[in-house]
């Protein structure tokens, strides 16, 4: 963390299990998700600049319709200050994706062959107290 802060390199980490949405287990087994107690620890000792949390998302294209958990979400968001992203926003039902950035998510991902990597720059922003977050599925990644 330091060395990437000292050259002026924002660092996204996961924290929780976010796997493959193939596998029903991986996205809905809340065992997995991330605890509040775990996300505030980690950024406490880390200084992540954003945080990837489990919540029921996963990496690539879903067997059956995630169901996100909105209130872990949401209660991590109050228990700290760094902008929270959603890995696996491949097949999540857009009301889902439109309620996770009301209660804090800041960014999401999709996989490259749905937009070109020209296109691929996403500016999302929600109403919280957290920095934009300017997220690119080409790597890119800083606070605005």
């Amino acid at each position: 963390m330091k060395a990437a802060h000292a050259m002026d390199v924002d660092v996204e980490a996961e924290l929780g299990r976010v796997g493959i949405a193939a596998n029903k287990g991986d996205f809905a087994n809340e065992d997995l998700y991330t605890t509040v107690d775990q996300a505030v620890d980690f950024i406490n000792k880390t200084r992540a600049d954003a945080l990837a949390i489990a919540i029921g998302s996963a990496h690539g294209y879903y067997v059956e319709t995630p169901h996100l958990a909105m209130k872990r979400l949401q209660e991590i968001n109050k228990a700290i200050d760094t902008p929270l992203v959603l890995h696996g926003g491949t097949g999540i039902p857009e009301d889902q994706l439109k309620q996770s950035f009301k209660l804090g998510s800041t960014s999401s991902t999709w996989p490259p062959n749905i937009l070109p990597c020209s296109t691929r720059r996403l500016k999302i922003s929600n109403r919280s107290k957290r920095k934009r977050i300017i997220f690119s599925a080409c790597g890119i990644i800083r606070k605005k």
